[in-house]
């Protein structure tokens, strides 16, 4: 799990995604992560960045908090 502001960010295992979630709307944002394959662990930073350890890259993909 990570946190970006209003944003929480979720690997999902099962359906090898990252959900994003609006904690202030309580809303699910869409994947905006597409190019990840297997995410099995996720941490953000100070700067807005997404760290993802995905197990089909088999190393760390960095993101901005849209997902690019």
């Amino acid at each position: 799990v990570a946190v970006i502001n209003d944003l929480l960010y979720v690997t999902n295992q099962d359906n090898y995604q990252i959900t994003t979630i609006n904690i202030t709307r309580r809303s699910e944002v869409s994947n905006n992560f597409p190019q990840v394959d297997t995410p099995r662990g996720i941490a953000s930073d100070g700067l807005s960045r997404v760290y993802v350890c995905s197990k089909g890259q088999n190393g760390v993909q960095v993101f901005d908090a849209s997902g690019n």
